[in-house]
């Protein structure tokens, strides 16, 4: 199948879906990592429909980092 983005999710009428994407721009891994994290937050969203999406725990553009790495990258900008 073809798209005219470089990224997009086609889903079928059985709800199996496949990612397109331009080969020149994502890695296949990188690809596949996306697709975890959506289905992460579709599982999310189905167990707790009641909550917005930004306060889920996998919400999109959280930081998926520990607590000591973001306090490293504090102290590095603080060092700089």
């Amino acid at each position: 199948q073809q798209s005219r983005f470089d990224l997009a999710l086609f889903i079928n009428d059985n709800a199996a879906g496949h990612w397109v994407y331009n080969r020149d721009l994502f890695k296949q891994s990188t690809v596949e990592k996306l697709n975890s994290q959506f289905n992460e937050v579709l599982e999310q969203v189905v167990s707790q429909p009641q909550c917005p999406i930004n306060r889920l725990p996998s919400a999109p553009g959280r930081p998926s980092i520990s607590n000591q790495q973001r306090r490293s990258r504090i102290a590095g900008l603080k060092k700089a």
